[in-house]
């Protein structure tokens, strides 16, 4: 979905999917980057996800 809110599912642009794809999968990738050193470093870490 587009920011203004305009575009749904199979109507959604390649950009509104690059944005989305972005956001989602990537933003988990960009947490265990940053996250995992330290976890690393101490021995023991922890992740909470939440899903609706």
């Amino acid at each position: 979905m587009n920011v203004a809110g305009n575009a749904l599912g199979l109507d959604a642009s390649e950009q509104d999917w690059d944005l989305a794809l972005d956001v989602d999968p990537r933003a988990r990738v960009r947490a265990a980057r940053l996250l995992v050193p330290g976890w690393v470093e101490r021995g023991a870490g922890y992740v909470v996800r939440t899903a609706s």
